[in-house]
């Protein structure tokens, strides 16, 4: 298991990773999850958790798209944060479902934290999970029952976040058993509303 954290704070950010991959006894490896950018008029941290694959996939590609001068989405071609965060997004999904998100490879994700700032815009810290997809939907159906157990999953899964001691953290649209919203994603091409 790896961890990351990103913390906003009145006067700035800080920014936090694990380094190691695996241990055992005798061998320990180590892979720094944290990419740091500081170009022009921005500067950007992006740390990640999850599959270590799928991290370092995203961040080649991140650099690769970074030497395209074509004009291509990179991260100085994004004007904001929000398109940033799509764009760590997608990438994330394109390298750890190349066939598409469903609940056999929905793990194979990593939770990236991407931060910083563009000059004469605030400060801003997004997490960046591994998929858009309400819990709704991910329960919906399986390869085994075609959504038999499509209600009882859910309420599973609820009854387990809320028997959490303190306050649970519940996503509004999956608490309500929203579905996601697939034809807005069609009409304006942003998988983040």
């Amino acid at each position: 298991m790896t961890y990351c954290i990103g913390i906003k704070a009145n006067d700035g950010l800080v920014f936090a990773s694990d380094s190691r991959t695996n241990a055992g006894l005798d061998n320990v490896n180590i892979y720094s999850k944290m990419f740091t950018y500081d170009v022009g008029d921005r500067t950007i941290i992006i740390v990640t958790s999850g599959n270590l694959g799928t991290s370092q996939a995203v961040y080649k590609s991140i650099e690769k798209d970074l030497e395209d001068t074509s004009g291509k989405l990179n991260l100085n071609t994004c004007k904001d944060f929000d398109q940033i965060a799509s764009y760590v997004g997608s990438l994330n999904v394109k390298h750890s479902m190349p066939k598409g998100i469903n609940t056999d490879t929905v793990l194979l994700g990593s939770t990236f934290i991407v931060g910083g700032q563009i000059k004469d815009q605030p400060m801003e810290l997004y997490l960046v999970y591994e998929a858009n997809i309400t819990i709704f939907d991910a329960l919906k159906k399986t390869n085994y029952d075609n959504g038999k157990f499509a209600f009882e999953r859910y309420i599973s899964a609820h009854s387990i976040m809320i028997a959490f001691e303190g306050v649970p953290a519940i996503y509004f649209n999956s608490m309500f058993g929203t579905s996601n919203d697939e034809a807005k994603f069609v009409i304006t091409g942003n998988n983040r509303d």
